[in-house]
C-alpha cells in the first residue's frame, strides 16, 4: 500500500508550538499511594517535556487534593492559569488496580472536570494554538461537550485538533464517540478501543469510516509492544515496536505520552514515517517506568 509520509502544507511554527490540553486533571490512588493523573494533565507535561507550550485546561476543586495538583503542575512547570476552581465539586479520583499487570480504573463521578468552563480570556487565545488535545471522558457531561465544541468551531485553520478517544466505559456512547470525532484532524485509540468503535458506529471498517465520513487526516492505532499503524487517506505506515527499558514499568500514561508526541510532530509537520518512531520511542520511557510521570520523575 502507498504511503502518504506528509501531514500538512502548512508551515511548522516559529517558536515553542502552543497547545490546548483539555479534559480531566485528577489523583490516580494506587495501591502505593496518590499519583497525579488524568488525561489531560499527562499530555501537557509530556508536551512540555517535548518542548511545547501546554496550557492546561480543567477543573479541580477548592479542597487539599487540588491544591496539591496545583503545586505538582507547578514544580513540572506547567502553566496553571487556565485550571479552574470549584467551589462545591471535589478534584476527580480514580482508584487504580492491576489485573496481570493491566491496569483497571474505577472513575469518581461528579468531579470538578465535569464542569470545565470556557472563560473570555481562553477564547481570545484560541487563534493562537497551534493544537487542541482532548479525549471523550471529560465529556460525560453535556456542559463540557458545548464548551468544548466551541472552543473547536473558532479555533484558526491551521491549529491541529487531535482526539485521544481515551474509552473509559461505562462513561462511553454511540453519540459520545460520534461528538468527539466530529472536529479531529487526528484520532489516536488503541486497538482494543478499535473495536469498540466498529461496534458503536455500526462498521466493519472503522478506520476508512473515520477517514471518509469525519475531518480526520491522520488515524493512529496504537498496539503496545507491537508498536502503531498510521492510516490517512492515500496510505498508511506501519511500526513494529520498540522494547521496554525496564521490566518494572506499567502502562499508565504510555497512551498519553504517544498522543502528545504525536500531536508535536504533526505540528511540526513531521512525515509519518518520523512519527511512527518517535511517539513509540516516547511512549516506551513512559511504560518503562511507573505510573505517568514515573520517568520524569527520574
Amino acid at each position: 500500500m502507498s504511503n502518504e509520509n506528509s501531514t500538512s502544507s502548512l508551515p511548522a511554527p516559529q517558536g515553542p508550538s502552543r497547545f490546548v490540553c483539555w479534559g480531566e486533571l485528577l489523583w490516580d490512588l494506587f495501591p502505593t499511594g496518590p499519583e497525579l493523573g488524568g488525561s489531560a494533565a499527562n499530555v501537557a507535561i509530556n508536551l512540555h517535556r517535548l518542548g511545547a507550550k501546554p496550557l492546561l485546561v480543567s477543573r479541580i476543586g477548592r479542597d487539599t487534593l487540588g491544591d496539591a495538583a496545583l503545586a505538582r503542575l507547578s514544580s513540572c512547570g506547567i502553566d496553571t492559569n487556565y485550571v479552574q476552581r470549584d467551589w462545591t465539586a471535589p478534584t476527580g479520583t480514580v482508584d487504580v488496580t492491576f489485573v496481570d499487570n493491566e491496569p483497571k480504573y474505577a472513575i469518581a463521578t461528579e468531579s470538578a472536570w465535569d464542569r470545565i468552563e470556557v472563560d473570555s480570556k481562553l477564547s481570545s487565545l484560541v487563534q493562537d494554538i497551534s493544537g487542541i488535545v482532548y479525549g471523550t471522558l471529560a465529556q460525560r457531561t453535556p456542559l463540557v461537550q458545548g464548551a468544548l465544541a466551541n472552543l473547536l468551531k473558532f479555533r484558526a485553520k491551521s491549529c491541529w485538533a487531535v482526539c485521544d478517544l481515551n474509552l473509559r466505559p461505562p462513561h462511553t456512547s454511540k453519540l459520545l464517540v460520534k461528538d468527539a470525532l466530529t472536529y479531529a484532524d487526528a484520532v489516536k485509540m488503541n486497538e482494543f478501543e478499535l473495536e469498540s468503535v466498529a461496534t458503536l458506529l455500526d462498521t466493519s471498517s472503522p478506520i476508512q469510516l473515520l477517514l471518509d465520513e469525519y475531518p480526520a487526516r491522520v488515524v493512529a492505532i496504537t498496539r503496545r509492544e507491537r508498536g502503531c499503524s498510521l492510516y490517512t487517506r492515500t496510505g498508511r505506515i506501519d511500526h513494529p515496536g520498540l522494547p521496554l527499558l525496564s521490566d518494572h514499568g506499567d502502562s499508565v500514561g504510555a497512551g498519553d505520552a504517544f498522543t502528545a508526541c504525536l500531536a508535536y510532530e504533526l505540528v511540526q509537520g513531521t512525515s509519518l514515517d518520523v512519527i511512527a518512531h518517535k511517539a513509540n520511542s516516547h511512549a516506551r520511557r513512559v511504560a518503562s517506568a511507573r505510573g505517568a510521570f514515573g520517568y520524569f520523575d527520574r
